[in-house]
């Protein structure tokens, strides 16, 4: 049984935690591409509060969660003209987290200091798909999605199908996929490195034999 110390060790993994460091280093299986539409929606990876939504042209967005302004909720915000749009005060962000349209800011509602600083959303800095899912992860320093799934793609293809037209549709068998599958996806593509990263820090008890 761990002791407390190594239970919060290999649990926590929020920024600046050892095993939520070592976790940032790979891609993750954040959602099934057919359930990212234009409503926002809820996401939270390794302790991280983000949005996702698809904008107006059908482009994908995961960007932190609050507003750089008051802190707002982007959950609440609006999509609309190609872009996330706060609810609070009317920032809109693209779906790169570009700050794209500022209410009122023609109107001489803010200082001239205003143009000169950065008031984008942070977005998740690695985003790709592949058969259905999307895949990020919050490091940028990662290699290249189909060289990290490696043999995994072929569990992948197995289960996730695509239709004649080249998009993917999830047939009802595989709705519950994109929830509790999601899970299993991470034991799978995490299990090499958290096997790795115990070995570092739990030593092992030699048993004598007779």
């Amino acid at each position: 049984m761990l002791n407390q110390e190594d239970n919060a060790l290999f649990t926590q993994v929020g920024p600046g935690t050892p095993m939520g460091e070592m976790l940032r280093r790979y891609w993750q299986p954040v959602q099934c591409t057919e359930f990212v539409t234009g409503k926002p929606q809820r996401l939270k990876i390794l302790g991280e509060n983000l949005v996702a939504f698809r904008d107006t042209d059908g482009r994908v967005g995961i960007l932190e969660r609050q507003c750089p302004h008051r802190l707002a909720d982007m959950w609440f915000g609006r999509n609309e003209n190609n872009g996330l749009t706060c609810a609070y005060h009317g920032w809109a962000y693209d779906p790169a987290g570009k700050i794209v349209d500022v209410k009122e800011h023609d109107a001489g509602k803010y200082s001239q200091a205003f143009d000169s600083a950065n008031h984008d959303l942070e977005p998740l800095p690695n985003l790709a798909s592949y058969n259905g899912i999307i895949f990020g992860s919050l490091s940028r320093n990662v290699p290249p999605l189909d060289e990290y799934l490696g043999e995994i793609r072929f569990f992948l293809d197995l289960v996730i199908l695509s239709t004649s037209s080249g998009s993917f549709g999830v047939p009802l068998i595989l709705q519950g996929f994109c929830g509790a599958g999601l899970v299993l996806l991470h034991v799978l593509l995490a299990d090499a490195a958290v096997l790795g990263f115990v070995a570092r820090h739990v030593p092992v008890k030699q048993e004598r034999r007779g």
